[in-house]
C-alpha cells in the first residue's frame, strides 16, 4: 500500500510533511494511522519548526473519506473519530512551531487539520475554507468549535460552525484563519518556518507549547463532554441519508 504521507527533512531543523495521495487529500483510516507515527516521530524528537501542506494535490484537504467511512460500522466510526480528534490535540500542542500551507481548498477534516498549526498560510486564489457539517446534519464537535474560537473569535466560530460558511481567501484572513496570503502557500510557509527556526535557543518554540498545551487540554476536555453527542448526529438517521448520497457520488 502506498503511503499517503511524505516525510522531507528540509534542512536539519524543518520537517515538510505532505498530504500527497490523490482524491482530494481524504482523510482515510490510513491517514489517521499515519498521522499518529509520525506525530509520535516529532514528540519524540522535535525540529525547530514544522511545515504540513497538501502536497501536489488540487485541494489541501477535502476532509474525511467518505467512501471509506460509510462502510465502517457504529465502533469503527466511534474509534476513527476519537483518534482523529486527539490527532488534532497532538498536533495543537507539539513542541515546536507548526505552519500549514493551505495551497488549495480545505473543508472539514481538512480545515480542522490546518486549525491544529499555529499559523496558517492561505493561497490566493479560488479556494473555499470552512466546516459544512451543518449542511449535512451533523454538529462541528465541541473540541473543533473550542480550536476554531481560539484560532479567530468565539463569535466566528459560532458563525461559521452553525450556518457552514465557507470563506474566501480574504474572508479567511479578515477571520484570523488566514495569518497570511500569498501567490505560492508552499514557498511561504517554508519561509516562515526558517524565520522560526532561526530564532535562537529554544525561546520561539517554549513561548508557542506554553499556551497550546493549555489549549489541546481544552480541546480534549470539550470532546469529552461533547464526542457522544456531536456522534449522535452522524449516525442519525438524517445525516446518513445525506452521507451515503456524498458517498456514492464520490464513487462515481
Amino acid at each position: 500500500m502506498e503511503p499517503c504521507l511524505s516525510w522531507e527533512n528540509l534542512d536539519p531543523s524543518i520537517v515538510r510533511l505532505s498530504l500527497d495521495h490523490g482524491r482530494g487529500n481524504a482523510l482515510s483510516r490510513q491517514v489517521v494511522d499515519e498521522l499518529e507515527g509520525v506525530l509520535g516521530d516529532l514528540e519524540a524528537a522535535p525540529p525547530r519548526a514544522l511545515v504540513i501542506d497538501g502536497g501536489t494535490g488540487k485541494l489541501f484537504s477535502g476532509g474525511f473519506d467518505l467512501v471509506e467511512l460509510m462502510s465502517f460500522d457504529e465502533r469503527d466510526t466511534r474509534r476513527f473519530f476519537k483518534r482523529f480528534w486527539e490527532i488534532l490535540a497532538r498536533l495543537t500542542e507539539l513542541p515546536c512551531p507548526t505552519v500549514a500551507a493551505i495551497h488549495g481548498s480545505a473543508i472539514a477534516g481538512g480545515f480542522l487539520l490546518g486549525l491544529a498549526c499555529d499559523f496558517r498560510v492561505v493561497q490566493t486564489g479560488d479556494l473555499k475554507l470552512g466546516l459544512t457539517e451543518v449542511d449535512i446534519g451533523i454538529a462541528v464537535p465541541a473540541g473543533a468549535q473550542v480550536l476554531l474560537a481560539a484560532r479567530t473569535s468565539p463569535a466566528v466560530s459560532l458563525r461559521l460552525s452553525t450556518f457552514g460558511t465557507l470563506l474566501s481567501p480574504d474572508e479567511a484572513l479578515a477571520v484570523g484563519y488566514a495569518n497570511i496570503l500569498h501567490p505560492d502557500a508552499q514557498a511561504e510557509a517554508i519561509a516562515l518556518a526558517r524565520l522560526l527556526a532561526e530564532k535562537p535557543g529554544s525561546g520561539a518554540a517554549v513561548t508557542k507549547h506554553m499556551v497550546a498545551s493549555m489549549l489541546a487540554q481544552e480541546v480534549r476536555a470539550a470532546d469529552a463532554r461533547g464526542f457522544e453527542a456531536a456522534l449522535q448526529t452522524w449516525l442519525s438517521p438524517a445525516a446518513q441519508q445525506k452521507l451515503h448520497a456524498l458517498a456514492s457520488r464520490l464513487r462515481g
